[in-house]
């Protein structure tokens, strides 16, 4: 099944929900459950092997099996030597950060400037990338938004590619976007346009890397009044996902003014200015921004100087994530090995439903056919005798003499007895009264008889 998969992904082209081109799934997870379900089979099939071959007389399929061991091993290691030689496009020495080292330190800073990086191909064709920080990390893929948000950037970097000189720079500083690079390694032929591009200025050419600036407003947050902009910090510009987003003190301002934050609109943004002067907290309704910075989640700030709290309320994913804590516990719970009981009584005796006893320190236990056991008080030991007992024992007089009892079988007679149908009597008895179940005196003639 995860063969078939997996050579499904391969043929397949999927669109996902950030992307406005059909790309193929990475058959990543298919793999991983392929060799896993491999190296499963490899171990039931080498348990007991050793004693299997032991035991075995020598034919065909051993050396077969061996051939297959060594193929199954050498596998890997060949494809990774048959690969690395190709492999000069996909893997390469690089550094951590993918921009130069003062843009790196600028992306980090409160201001959390963008950047965005182009690649033109030998075909003309122009790709971009958006890096938020130093570069692209672990999981930003699974955070992507969604295809709607890249088509007015798309339009935007395709203008700047083809130098038509309009308002292009300024839509782009309306995403936080401060830099813009020409990746090492594609055509030149964008070079001069860009040099030509209004409110474009060239900072660097170095290792085949170009690197201009944008003027104007582009920081990630922002005041705006009309057609005047202000920047606004960030809480964290290293970690966005520092709760809260913002927390600082407005600029003074009048009349109707919004704090666009820079990040996709969601319900879950909320924004609570608290007034210096008598540190009331008044919640900031949403608002919708006409212009470039429409895109982004934006609120109705008051007059002032208020302080204003920014944060994402972020219990849902909380929530998800102490439920698969739960799940996950609780799988480790059922994979753990249970604990057998000891069985005190002997696998025969059970088999046959026949009756254990067992003795421990002077107790018996007694286990039945049903497996119920009981315990059984132990019984008294004898202690030592004194001289007085002795001496009472040898004055009771000699022992009785005993005659020999004849040894001949007597005749057996095969005549039937006749049987009584006279009821038996029965034996009267006092409701309060036990019967005397103490030996009377015998005869010598019954001593003899029972003798």
């Amino acid at each position: 099944l995860a063969l078939i998969i997996g050579v499904l992904q391969t043929v397949v082209l999927v669109t996902p929900p950030d992307s406005a081109i059909a790309l193929r799934p990475w058959p990543g997870p298919s793999t991983l459950l392929l060799g896993l379900s491999v190296i499963g089979a490899a171990a039931y099939a080498a348990d007991g092997l050793r004693a299997r071959v032991t035991r075995a007389d020598f034919n065909l399929m051993q050396p077969i099996g061996f051939l297959v061991a060594l193929l199954a091993i050498a596998a890997p290691a060949a494809s990774a030597v048959l690969w690395a030689p190709v492999a000069t496009g996909e893997l390469r020495k690089a550094p951590i950060s993918a921009v130069p080292a003062f843009v790196a330190a600028d992306a980090v800073s409160p201001q959390a400037p963008r950047t965005i990086v182009l690649r033109q191909d030998s075909a003309g064709r122009v790709r971009y990338s958006l890096i938020n920080g130093t570069g692209p990390r672990l999981g930003d893929a699974d955070v992507a938004p969604s295809a709607a948000v890249w088509v007015p950037i798309d339009a935007l970097v395709a203008d700047l590619a083809s130098g038509r000189g309009g308002d292009e720079v300024t839509g782009l500083s309306a995403y936080g976007i401060r830099y813009v690079l020409l990746a090492a390694g594609t055509s030149t032929e964008l070079i001069p346009v860009l040099d030509g591009e209004p409110g474009l200025r060239r900072l660097s050419s170095a290792g085949g890397e170009v690197l201009w600036r944008i003027a104007g407003t582009t920081s990630r947050a922002r005041i705006i009044a009309g057609e005047e902009q202000t920047s606004i910090g960030v809480n964290d510009g290293s970690d966005l996902t520092v709760s809260p987003y913002i927390d600082q003190g407005l600029p003074d301002g009048t009349g109707p003014r919004s704090l666009v934050i820079g990040t996709t609109p969601d319900p879950a943004w909320r924004a609570v200015a608290i007034t210096p002067t008598t540190g009331e907290a008044v919640g900031l309704p949403a608002v919708a921004v006409d212009g470039p910075s429409g895109w982004s989640q934006a609120f109705a700030t008051p007059e002032g100087t208020p302080q204003v709290l920014v944060e994402f309320n972020s219990s849902a994913r909380s929530r998800w994530l102490w439920i698969q804590f739960g799940v996950l516990a609780l799988l480790i719970v059922l994979a753990l090995p249970s604990r057998r009981k000891a069985d005190l009584d002997s696998e025969d005796a059970v088999a046959s439903g026949g009756i254990g006893i067992a003795s421990t320190s002077g107790a018996f236990v007694m286990a039945g056919p049903g497996g119920g056991e009981r315990a059984l008080a132990p019984a008294p030991m004898p202690g030592p005798v004194s001289e007085a007992e002795i001496a009472s024992a040898s004055d009771a007089g000699p022992e009785p003499d005993i005659e020999p009892v004849a040894t001949d079988p007597e005749p057996v007679s095969t005549d039937p007895e006749p049987v009584s149908t006279d009821p038996e009597p029965a034996i009267a008895m006092e409701p309060d009264s036990e019967p005397d179940l103490t030996p009377g005196p015998m005869s010598s003639t019954e001593s003899e008889e029972r003798s």
